[in-house]
């Protein structure tokens, strides 16, 4: 929960300057205390007392004993560090009463626990002539609440230090430096109620409370490892403590990275502690960061990750802190770490060895780590630990690329690239599936070629298995085979069809096209076939997409048979289609019937009896009973 806090300097123009005390009360914005730098009072920096002892109040923030609820009342001797002169021996400690929360931690004090005027007060081990510095949290509970801050020998004068006003809004901050007087080895820090707006029995609440030498920070460094090898990362481990009394605030530090190390910036870690303002340089080496206030006797850990960049005996960082005693920025202690060595190892990285470039037979065994080895100053032979990425097949002729790796106990990794072509078998290109006529000619090799990439031209090598009789038809299947220098055997299976030998001829063609006996008249007649059934059946198997035609010609006119001096007949025949007449000229081709060669064998040309052939003639001048005759001759042609 964010506190409220006053801003303004508090209204007390007096200075006591009383025993080697100097005190000073003022109210301020915590967020703006806990985040003043050390920068900011660098000409005041102070060097740190002299002394192996520590003054120290104890429970200063009446974190103990811990309880449940808003608040509870115990026996003086139940509160380490605390007494009071309170008839009953009470001591009144609280967590959230009406809606006052701890300036730090969960608990606080109420100084006004009694039904009676009482003090709080703490007998410290002090050392004299020692400086001590001070701070109190002071807070109204019901309005404004005055108590006073005395210190003194134990039964000696208690010289009051500071008189602390403060509302019920927020808390008050007072701080002072005391001198230890000359012969004082145990002083008294005492709490008063001056006042309270909730009467004797209720107010002045009291919280975060220092009396304490300054802080000392206490800072060694040291490796996780004894040495490392480079390229490997180790932690160098800064434990910090805080030896002194104060709680140390803006705790900065400053590591210089010798360059043998290197950092990646923000990888530093502690479980114990915040880091925050991380800086890092890469060029001067030098690591800055801030931690978290520390308390007396407080320690952390902080873990910084370096990295091996060179070989060297001893690779050592160079550490400091700058901080400062909570609400004491401007006096600003140094402390140097005890900061330690590493050694930097050499650190070899594998090396795959074996063949750059493998060439490989089709069709034959190939191991991907034939050849391959795999070694390590440090490790040895490592080649079992060799991954592969990559596959050949020996099938498929062509180039393949493998890519093995290798990984030491340091975790150095090692690549090789290696380069596997299978050879090519020699080619065979021909006509798989031939058809030849029946009675045709047929040369095995011809169309055939065997080649190879090294070889060249193979085909008067070829090995032909099998033979084919063109007279007869039927497949026949021929195996060639060659074989190049390198043994690489190609096979290639040829089916060659014998088809029967393809007819194209009249199929049916009747010697007799005989007309009706007709009777003599003065006039033109049309003579009908005897047959009206008459046709012609062309057979053609080579089913080869061609188009044919069957013509007729008349050779010559009609010729009485018993006495051809008598009267001819000339130009007698009629060629209906259609229910068209063509008037058919003797001695003259005409067209009688079409078609185009498929997988119809048969076609038929056939008239209907209107249709087709017929004469037609003038008969005037011819004799009676004649008989007359003439001949056609029918031709089957592919059309041009």
């Amino acid at each position: 929960m964010r506190k409220n806090f006053k801003r303004t300097w508090r209204s007390i123009p007096t200075v006591f300057l009383i025993g080697g005390l100097i005190t000073s009360s003022l109210v301020i914005n915590p967020w703006n205390v806990q985040h003043v730098t050390a920068a900011t009072s660098t000409e005041k920096k102070q060097v740190l007392q002299e002394t192996s002892d520590v003054i120290s109040i104890t429970n200063g923030d009446f974190e103990n004993p811990q309880f449940s609820g808003s608040y509870k009342v115990f026996d003086q001797a139940s509160v380490p560090g605390w007494n009071t002169t309170a008839s009953d021996g009470q001591v009144e400690l609280q967590r959230d009463v009406q809606g006052i929360t701890p300036f730090s931690g969960e608990q606080y004090a109420e100084l006004n626990a009694s039904f009676e005027v009482a003090s709080l007060y703490q007998d410290i081990p002090t050392t004299p002539g020692l400086n001590v510095h001070w701070h109190v949290y002071h807070r109204g509970r019901k309005g404004t609440d005055t108590a006073s801050i005395t210190f003194g020998a134990p039964g000696g004068a208690m010289v009051e230090q500071a008189r602390m006003t403060d509302g019920n809004s927020q808390w008050g901050l007072y701080t002072g430096v005391y001198t230890i007087p000359e012969g004082q080895t145990v002083t008294r820090f005492q709490f008063d109620s001056i006042s309270s707006t909730g009467g004797d029995g209720v107010g002045n609440l009291l919280d975060n409370i220092q009396f304490a030498t300054q802080s000392i920070l206490d800072v060694e460094g040291s490796f996780s490892t004894v040495d490392m090898k480079v390229r490997n990362t180790t932690n160098y481990q800064l434990q910090v403590a805080n030896v002194g009394g104060m709680t140390a605030v803006n705790n900065t530090f400053t590591v210089k990275i010798p360059p043998e190390l290197s950092y990646s910036p923000r990888t530093l870690s502690s479980s114990d502690t915040s880091i925050t303002n991380e800086q890092y340089n890469a060029t001067t080496g030098e690591l800055t960061f801030a931690i978290s206030g520390l308390k007396k006797d407080a320690s952390a850990m902080i873990q910084i990750p370096l990295k091996g960049t060179e070989i060297t005996d001893a690779a050592t960082p160079t550490t400091s802190v700058t901080y400062n005693d909570e609400n004491f920025d401007t006096d600003v202690y140094n402390a140097n770490a005890a900061d330690s060595s590493i050694a930097i190892l050499d650190n070899h990285i594998p090396v795959i060895t074996g063949e750059l470039e493998t060439m490989i037979q089709p069709d034959s065994s190939f191991d991907p780590m034939s050849t391959i080895q795999a070694t390590d100053v440090e490790d040895g032979d490592i080649t079992t630990n060799v991954n592969v990425a990559g596959s050949v097949d020996t099938s498929k002729s062509g180039m393949y690329e493998l890519t093995y790796d290798v990984t030491d106990s340091d975790g150095n990794v090692a690549s090789f690239r290696r380069t596997v072509t299978v050879a090519e078998k020699p080619v065979i290109s021909a006509t798989t599936k031939v058809a030849i006529q029946e009675g045709d000619s047929f040369d095995p090799l011809a169309g055939v070629k065997a080649t190879d990439k090294e070889d060249g031209d193979l085909t008067s090598q070829l090995m032909i298995d099998g033979s084919v009789d063109t007279n007869q038809p039927g497949d026949y299947e021929l195996t060639y085979t060659v074989t190049d220098s390198d043994g690489n055997t190609t096979t290639l299976i040829r089916t060659i069809t014998v088809q029967d030998k393809p007819v194209f001829e009249f199929n049916e063609a009747p010697e007799d096209l005989v007309f009706e006996t007709t009777e003599i008249t003065s006039g033109e007649v049309d003579i009908p076939r005897q047959n009206p059934d008459w046709k012609l059946q062309i057979k053609d198997t080579r089913n080869n997409g061609e188009k044919w035609q069957v013509t007729g010609t008349v050779n010559g006119p009609f010729v009485d048979v018993n006495n051809p001096s008598n009267k001819k007949l000339y130009d007698a025949l009629i060629y209906t289609k259609d229910g068209v007449e063509t008037r058919i000229m003797d001695n003259q081709a005409f067209v009688i019937g079409e078609g185009t060669s498929n997988s119809d064998d048969i076609t038929t040309i056939q008239y209907a009896a209107d249709e087709g052939i017929h004469m037609k003639i003038n008969p005037t001048g011819v004799k009676a009973d004649s008989h007359y005759q003439t001949s056609i001759t029918w031709t089957l042609n592919d059309t041009p």
